[in-house]
């Protein structure tokens, strides 16, 4: 798995004050292989993509609120896992759900 690397309370606090911000170029360009890794190594069901994009889409919103204090909260690579761990259990929450109304729905003739 790529090595997280290390915050830049500068380009968190860029993101948090823009959501449009060209920042989120380099953002990803740190983050994106690691929160890959991550998901291959522990939910290697999942994709990847959409976990990732959901997990960017929840970072946009939480940014402007967010305050990095990582002695008393955590280091922000937590907190990102955090959020890319619950998306990709929605993932699968998700798939489960859609694959039990498939089966349920399904003709007996063809089980």
């Amino acid at each position: 798995m790529a090595e997280i690397p290390k915050t830049s309370i500068t380009l968190l606090k860029a993101l948090a004050g823009d959501s449009t911000s060209s920042r989120w170029t380099e953002f990803c360009r740190a983050y994106e292989e690691p929160m890959r890794g991550f998901l291959r190594a522990n939910y290697p069901s999942v994709e990847p993509e959409d976990v990732i994009q959901e997990t960017l889409l929840v970072l946009v919103k939480k940014l402007p609120d967010y305050h990095y204090t990582p002695d008393e909260h955590g280091h922000f690579r937590c907190y990102l896992m955090g959020i890319l761990k619950h998306k990709a259990v929605d993932f699968l929450r998700k798939r489960m759900r859609e694959q039990k109304y498939i089966d349920e729905t399904r003709p007996a003739s063809e089980g």
